[in-house]
Parts: structure tokens; sequence; C-alpha cells
């Protein structure tokens, strides 16, 4: 009983694999720019396809929303997300400028990016028909963004940080710390990796 239950828990994951990569290859066909060897959940929304780039390996999880404003400028891409970066279920991505992600990072489930915020200080003005701000986001490689993050317009998180969950990140974040909280804080640095003392 064990063997087959394993041989059907295989087989499910096979079939959910190959389904991400038929789906992956059906949003294509939409205007998205898209690598090798993609993973795309269920129910992921893509809006302003053709301004989206996603690189070889990648997976977004059930949910996720990419959304490109109308808002454009030099760039090409307005969401450009590098090879193997992984996007956890419910990620919303929102770019009216531009959203990097570079290689290797990974982005836990329900966190939200987005590079534009409203304007408010025109007191004559509602808050809704006040002209918003637009500015860029870059996360580097190798970056962990915890579960239920918010990344907030112009941070750049530099090489090899983490973001802890829940935590709100409104300033730029140095390479190799760990960030926690709303605003995120620093909590630590994270020691360069030093090689293993070999044995004679």
């Amino acid at each position: 009983m064990y063997q087959l239950r394993k041989v059907i828990s295989i087989n499910r994951e096979r079939v959910r694999i190959v389904t991400q990569r038929v789906r992956a290859f059906w949003y294509r066909s939409t205007g998205v720019t898209m690598g090798k060897r993609c993973r795309i959940g269920e129910r992921t929304i893509f809006h302003y396809a053709h301004r989206i780039k996603i690189g070889d390996n990648c997976t977004i999880g059930d949910n996720s929303t990419l959304k490109c404003g109308t808002f454009l400028n030099e760039r090409q891409y307005q969401i450009d997300i590098h090879d193997r970066v992984l996007l956890g279920k419910s990620t919303y991505i929102d770019a009216n400028n531009s959203i990097t992600i570079m290689s290797d990072t990974i982005i836990a489930a329900n966190c939200y990016i987005t590079d534009s915020n409203h304007g408010y200080q025109d007191n004559t003005t509602l808050i809704r028909d006040q002209v918003g701000t637009y500015k860029p986001i870059t996360i580097k490689q190798n970056v962990w963004i915890g579960a239920g993050c918010i990344i907030l317009p112009g941070v750049t998180i530099e090489e090899g940080s983490v973001i802890a969950a829940n935590s709100t990140v409104t300033k730029d974040v140095p390479s190799r710390v760990v960030m926690a909280g709303c605003p995120a804080k620093l909590i630590k640095k994270i020691p360069p990796h030093l090689p293993q003392p070999t044995t004679t």
C-alpha cells in the first residue's frame, strides 16, 4: 500500500510539473517573453504581458499577479525577472516604472512589490485624482524575501540579503544582512563564507 501511494504521489507531481510547463508555453503566446523550463502556477495573471520578461528555470506560484501599468519609460520591460527566480503563491508585483528581480532570488508567498505611490500632498484635490510617483525597484542576486513582505518604491536590495517574514522595506538594503520589522531594520549581518580548513 505504501509503495502504491508513493507511485501515485510521484505521478501527481509529474502531471503538475507538465501542466505548469504547458501553462508557461501558453503564456508565451500572450506576449510574455519567457525563457526555458519555466513553471507557471494556476490562476496566474499577467497584465500588459508584452512588458514582462522572465528568464530560464523560473517558477511562479498559484494565484500570483504580475501587473504592468500604462506609465511608459525607455525600458522595454517593466517587469524583468532573471534566471532561477522563485515567486511564491499569491505574490503581487505592480510595476508602473520598472521592477527588476535578479537571478537565484526566492520570494515567498503573499508578498507585495510595488514601484508606485499615490500623491496625497494637495489638500484641494481628492487623493484618487492626484498624480502618483514612480520609482524603480531592484532586487539583486541570491536574495530571500520571507512570506507576507511588502517592498515599496525606490528600494534596492543588495545581493545575499534576507528580509524576514511580514516586513515592510522602505529603504535600500545593503548586501548580506538580515532585515525585519515595519519598517524593516537591520537585525544582523551575515558573515562571509569561509573556506573549510583542509585536513592532512
